[in-house]
């Protein structure tokens, strides 16, 4: 899962769920990148369960998270909106803090029937080690501090 992960990211099992509008970010869904190394946990903030946060780390050599991340971060840059089963995205690129050796992070805007939705993306390399939060904005900027110092342990360990 080397996409950060957010429920409009399509997915390569369904073809009607493409990014239209947005060839680099089809181009990045078909070619499923993921880490050797990677563990993936959902919780929600502080007990609210409309404050999901999903959170992944992932690990392999840096130079290979450093062109993983920049292909990642050129695939949202290239794109300011896209569609998913008629549902409109619009991806607002961000400083994150910071924090690491390398850093990209969006905010991604759905506009859909039921009302609007913010998803907060952040991923955070340090060393041999690469973190991606994603979810309600809130509730990554509340994660953040918790999870950096989890990437931090782990590329101590490793590097």
């Amino acid at each position: 899962m080397a996409q950060l992960a957010d429920p409009a990211t399509p997915s390569a099992d369904d073809e009607s769920s493409e990014a239209h509008g947005c060839p680099a970010l089809q181009a990045m869904d078909q070619q499923n990148i993921t880490f050797p190394a990677q563990v993936e946990q959902d919780f929600s903030a502080q007990g609210n369960s409309r404050q999901q946060v999903d959170e992944t780390l992932g690990s392999d050599t840096p130079a290979k998270l450093d062109a993983t991340l920049s292909k990642i971060s050129q695939a949202y840059r290239s794109c300011q909106s896209f569609t998913v089963n008629g549902v409109t995205a619009t991806i607002n690129v961000i400083d994150p803090p910071a924090l690491g050796d390398q850093r990209f992070g969006y905010v991604m805007t759905i506009a859909a029937p039921s009302g609007t939705t913010a998803i907060k993306a952040l991923a955070i390399r340090e060393g041999s080690v690469i973190l991606m939060l994603s979810g309600d904005p809130a509730a990554v900027d509340s994660a953040l501090p918790t999870a950096f110092d989890k990437v931090r342990s782990r590329a101590s360990k490793t590097g």
